[in-house]
């Protein structure tokens, strides 16, 4: 069986590639029900590029499309909301055994502390007015009003990040009607690439006054497909407080922990990698060799208003097993 190749999802130095492959492997299996999808990835060590088993490159892009389009990044009773933190348990038990989306997002985005209050997810880089729920609004909106096939094939085939002067326009409409002149689209950006938020990470300092369509940003596809990620990096209690799969949190300096598998593996055996990768730092000998490891560090601090603007940065890997970078199957989708 042969791979379908995701050229523009290669982990070059950042996580959102990786967390959109990811999230994609998800979105196919757990909504989409194609239990027989699988993820691998070439090259795991070096330059790695993922590829999905069990589906044709047609039925992906349709498939994936439709679900962008039709559902919201989160159920509509938590997209509106102006931030999340201040769901109670209560309202979290409601809404997770009323909605199947809540159920599976919930106990990733936030873990109830005694006492009160709740732990963030670490994915979430939002602060001060780029709050997290209103940067996923702006991005499913903007994908909406876009050609989403199109701009779904740039993303999984060319590149993620929309270059300086690289503009998404919108038909803009007229009491109600389309018309012909079109408007170029801004969206929320999130702190999973060093060019968006790293001048603001590496110092406390106001935003530049650069254009936003001079900026290096990532496309709200991709953002979209990244957020679908989320789940798998569940939260849990642990002797020395919060733990979340996937993630490395030594002093409260997160770092995103991305396996990279250079044989297919299922979305359940996905889950067990980013469980078992912290562990792997402490004893790599517990870790398959066939799997290389990746490591994307988060600067800046989310919370306190004096520290500046989270920002995942450069990945780079951190486990390679004599195996990592085994032949996969199918062979690249555009040659090497």
């Amino acid at each position: 069986m042969s791979a379908v190749w995701l050229e523009g999802l290669s982990l070059e130095g950042f996580p959102v590639a990786a967390l959109a492959a990811y999230g994609a492997l998800r979105l196919l299996v757990e909504e989409e029900g194609m239990e027989g999808v699988r993820l691998v990835f070439r090259d795991p060590q070096s330059r790695p590029v993922p590829g999905l088993l069990g589906v044709e490159e047609g039925e992906l892009l349709c498939r994936l499309a439709r679900r962008l389009r039709r559902v919201p990044p989160l159920p509509p009773e938590l997209l509106e909301r102006e931030k999340l933190e201040g769901l109670s348990p209560e309202e979290m038990r409601r809404l997770a055994s009323a909605d199947p989306r809540a159920r599976r997002f919930l106990p990733a985005l936030l873990l109830p502390l005694p006492g009160g209050g709740a732990f963030p997810s670490p994915l979430d880089t939002s602060k001060g007015q780029q709050r997290l729920t209103k940067t996923l609004r702006e991005n499913w909106e903007a994908a909406r009003r876009t050609h989403l096939l199109k701009g779904l094939r740039r993303v999984l085939f060319s590149g993620v990040l929309l270059g300086p002067g690289e503009v998404l326009w919108a038909w803009a409409r007229v009491r109600g009607r389309a018309s012909r002149r079109r408007s170029p689209l801004e969206f929320g950006l999130v702190g999973w690439h060093p060019s968006q938020y790293r001048q603001w990470a590496e110092g406390a300092r106001e935003p530049s006054g650069l254009p936003f369509h001079e900026k290096v940003r990532i496309h709200p596809v991709a953002t979209l497909l990244a957020w679908e990620a989320v789940p798998l990096f569940l939260l849990y209690p642990a002797p020395d407080g919060v733990r979340a799969a996937g993630v490395h949190d030594p002093e409260g300096q997160p770092s995103l922990l991305l396996p990279t598998p250079g044989h297919p593996v299922s979305l359940e055996a996905l889950r067990a990698l980013l469980l078992q990768a912290p562990l792997a730092l402490q004893d790599p000998r517990a870790w398959p060799p066939e799997v290389a490891l990746w490591r994307s560090p988060r600067l800046g601090h989310p919370k306190r208003q004096k520290d500046p603007y989270p920002v995942y940065v450069e990945a780079r890997p951190v486990l390679r097993g004599p195996q990592a970078g085994a032949q996969t199957p199918g062979g690249s989708r555009r040659g090497r």
